[in-house]
């Protein structure tokens, strides 16, 4: 039973149990096996077996979203044409854990997307700027702000990339967009959840009897605009809305597209013109 509030959620835990067969043990839906089949219906009926031999040298992929975005490093920049694309698929930025919990870590941060900005993007201005925040799962959103921050005060247009495995963090990117009124237009398709979303997510773990669960329970309820502490959620002093996101422009990468290593989504905001007249 999953319980989902967009198909785009329901569509990337389905890839993720299938690329990550371990998901299955842990979650006691599959006792542990050396060998998982998959029966593959193909376009014209035929069924095929895929096999996969789960033996002490498997490796599990450990970042599927890196797949779909080229293993691209996060944070990176990238001169297409007369486009500068920024990659940021993870909101966590290296060397940052020495201050997470530490009173430095907001000036870390800040510094961290000062660097970004002047060493990498400040000098391309002239180019199309595409922020691709594809495969975005977690971490402190509050990067996101800071660079978006500087595309509002320099009056920059954008274009945002999204896709199915965008969650918490990544869809900040969105957010953060509409609070500051940014210049912007987004390309890709639906993300896995609602803009007003539950986040802050504790996860415990049950060992007992030969079960393992993961449980995770989120602690904040977040609402474009507002935020809400404990004692408000446990009041009911707020309405829950479902606050979906729909792309300006609606594409994804087919299976051709994988296949061929095209990059439609990609493609399609390089090509688009309509930010461009801006």
């Amino acid at each position: 039973i999953t319980i989902h509030s967009t198909d785009e959620y329901l569509y990337s835990r389905y890839e993720t149990v299938l690329i990550e067969p371990d998901r299955l043990f842990s979650y006691n839906i599959l006792k542990p096996t050396n060998k998982l089949i998959y029966k593959i219906k193909l376009d014209n009926g035929e069924i095929k077996d895929l096999v996969i031999n789960l033996d002490d040298n498997y490796e599990y992929p450990s970042n599927d979203r890196l797949i779909k975005n080229g293993y691209k490093e996060n944070f990176s920049t990238e001169i297409i044409d007369n486009n500068l694309v920024i990659t940021i698929n993870d909101c966590h930025a290296p060397g940052e854990d020495q201050y997470i919990y530490t009173k430095d870590f907001q000036s870390f941060q800040k510094e961290f997307i000062d660097n970004l900005y002047h060493k990498n993007i400040e000098p391309n201005l002239n180019k199309n700027i595409i922020i691709d925040v594809r495969g975005n799962l977690c971490g402190a959103s509050i990067y996101i702000y800071y660079l978006f921050k500087y595309f509002k005060d320099n009056n920059i247009p954008i274009i945002i990339i999204t896709d199915r495995d965008i969650f918490s963090s990544g869809s900040f990117a969105i957010i953060f967009a509409k609070w500051l009124k940014l210049d912007y237009m987004t390309i890709g398709e639906g993300i896995g959840t609602t803009l007003n979303q539950f986040g802050s997510c504790t996860t415990m773990e049950l060992n007992k009897n030969n079960i393992h669960l993961r449980l995770s329970a989120s602690r904040k309820y977040m609402k474009i605009g507002d935020s809400y502490n404990k004692e408000q959620l446990l009041s009911k002093k707020y309405e829950l809305t479902n606050e979906l996101y729909i792309p300006d422009v609606y594409v994804i990468n087919s299976i051709d597209d994988y296949k061929n290593n095209y990059d439609h989504m990609l493609d399609t905001a390089i090509n688009y013109q309509e930010i461009k007249k801006r």
